[in-house]
């Protein structure tokens, strides 16, 4: 690779943005060093699944900028395990998490559908703490001639932070 040519224009040195070293960031940006995903939980990768009910937790690091909280979603067979269809993620923004931890305790709901039953749907909330995150007991009900929130599983939990 050539060196850098380094122009100077009114005493300041600048340089050939040909190169991208010479751009501020840009190498940083490519090799995606400006975030990191820390992941939580990955039952993907396993093959396993959580409802996502009242014993799963999770902090999230206050010192550090969140950008991204994801909880990738997919249908389950009761009695049977996961399955790799109907995929669904839910991508929440750090500030709007961050927001909620504000006013802890919040809550969200997120509903999916497959089909046109009533039966074929379900929900899942996410209640959030000053300290993080977590499921809720109402994520492994069944109600009646309605939705049967067991049916989805968290399959893949992460949180994306702002690198310094």
């Amino acid at each position: 690779m050539a060196d850098i040519v380094r122009l100077e224009e009114n005493g300041v040195t600048k340089y050939i943005e040909t190169h991208a070293q010479a751009v501020s960031g840009l190498l940083e940006f490519i090799n995606n060093k400006s975030q990191e995903t820390v992941i939580l939980y990955d039952g993907i990768s396993t093959a396993k699944g959580i409802y996502f009910d009242e014993t799963q937790n999770y902090n999230l690091d206050p010192n550090r900028e969140l950008l991204a909280l994801t909880i990738v979603f997919s249908r389950y067979a009761v009695g049977e395990g996961v399955r790799n269809y109907s995929f669904s993620p839910v991508v929440i923004p750090g500030d709007i998490v961050r927001e909620f931890q504000k006013v802890s305790p919040a809550s969200t709901r997120h509903t999916f559908q497959w089909g046109v039953a009533s039966t074929n749907q379900s929900f899942k909330e996410i209640e959030f703490t000053k300290s993080g995150f977590g499921g809720s007991a109402r994520n492994k009900e069944t109600i009646a001639n309605g939705p049967d929130n067991r049916v989805m599983v968290a399959r893949y939990i992460s949180a994306t932070y702002k690198n310094k």
